[in-house]
């Protein structure tokens, strides 16, 4: 497989990362080589980028990062001098994408690059703009399940997610999404929160915008190093977030997506 060049059919991995030392150069192991395998020729052709956004790290992700990239051509990296948050580096890597499809997915890879090709087929089908990964598939229960707190604790983020913002999707914070290249210069353009709450205001832009949002259930294995915290406090300030998104959308009601 070739890196980008194709640009109709191309795909663009973006990959945020923050003190990832340990993980990510397992992840650009298996990022690269299911790309190499020729999974995905049939929907995005033979050609890929991957772009590493590092969030401020203070370890050796970079050094990894650049690596790799000496040693295989299209993987990229863009550093950030101080940690802004998981939204402002997909942000950032899904606007310097180049691909007519592009997926951002987490360093752990806790939704495995092997699932790309279910987020993509609606999106090449032209059924839908935006395609997310879900962990609320009964049809695909998890490798490794979440603790029971950690799970409860998403469980109330989503649900207040769509209380407040979106409704439309089951699961709003997989770190798993597949966007086309217009869908994502529509919304990432506007995009403004930082943290990770970033997907509900990016969902909610697709409701404003009339975008078609497909669910597509994918395999979830829990790694219990995941940088996002998930506990009480933290909803508090994820539910202050959301207000804030409402606010500065000037959302009068919840968003409803139009389904892909």
């Amino acid at each position: 497989m070739s890196c980008l060049g194709e640009r109709q059919r191309a795909l663009s991995v973006i990959v945020p990362a923050f003190n990832e030392q340990d993980r990510i150069g397992p992840a650009l192991d298996s990022i690269v080589a299911h790309l190499d395998s020729g999974a995905l020729d049939a929907l995005v052709g033979d050609s890929w980028q991957i772009i590493v956004v590092d969030d401020g790290s203070a370890d050796g992700t970079c050094a990894l990062v650049e690596a790799h990239a000496q040693r295989r051509a299209g993987i990229e990296l863009i550093r950030f001098d101080s940690n802004r948050g998981k939204g402002a580096a997909v942000r950032a890597g899904m606007l310097a994408a180049t691909g007519a499809y592009r997926l951002f997915t987490d360093a752990d890879q806790s939704a495995p690059i092997e699932d790309a090709a279910r987020l993509l087929v609606p999106l090449v089908q032209g059924e839908a703009d935006v395609a997310c990964g879900s962990r609320r598939d009964p049809s695909r229960p998890p490798d490794v399940p979440q603790p029971t707190g950690r799970r409860l604790a998403a469980s109330l983020w989503t649900a207040l997610a769509r209380l407040l913002v979106v409704r439309g999707v089951r699961d709003t914070q997989c770190g798993f999404k597949c966007l086309t290249a217009e869908a994502t210069e529509t919304v990432f353009r506007r995009l403004s929160a930082d943290g990770p709450t970033f997907d509900v205001e990016m969902l909610a832009l697709c409701g404003l915008e009339n975008l078609r949002v497909a669910e597509v259930g994918v395999t979830w294995r829990h790694h219990p190093e995941s940088r996002i915290r998930y506990d009480l406090a933290r909803s508090l300030d994820v539910f202050v977030e959301l207000w804030r998104i409402r606010r500065r959308l000037r959302l009068r009601r919840r968003v409803t997506l139009r389904s892909g």
